[in-house]
């Protein structure tokens, strides 16, 4: 009598890997993007805030020994400098 071995532990354990590899894959994939999601969405927020903070920022009016400084508010500080003829 011919012993022949099975197939079928080695067409299962086949299987069985690509079924692994496949959800691995797909985990992986769905990591990846979110991760790229959060990270985006952290710099757009930090970016953001940053201009938030810079739209804050404003000196209206400074004086000092011979000058005279006006930033308008609203839109883009425009800096005047008039400089006192005394």
């Amino acid at each position: 009598m011919i012993k022949r071995k099975a197939l079928s532990p080695v067409i299962s354990t086949l299987i069985l890997s690509a079924a692994v590899i496949a959800i691995g894959g797909g985990i992986w994939s769905f990591s990846i993007g979110a991760s790229t999601m959060i990270a985006d969405n952290y710099v757009n927020d930090t970016l953001e805030l940053v201009n938030e903070v810079t739209e804050r920022f404003m000196v209206e009016h400074a004086r000092g020994p011979g000058f005279t400084i006006n930033v308008p508010s609203g839109g883009k500080p425009v800096v005047y400098v008039v400089v006192d003829g005394t």
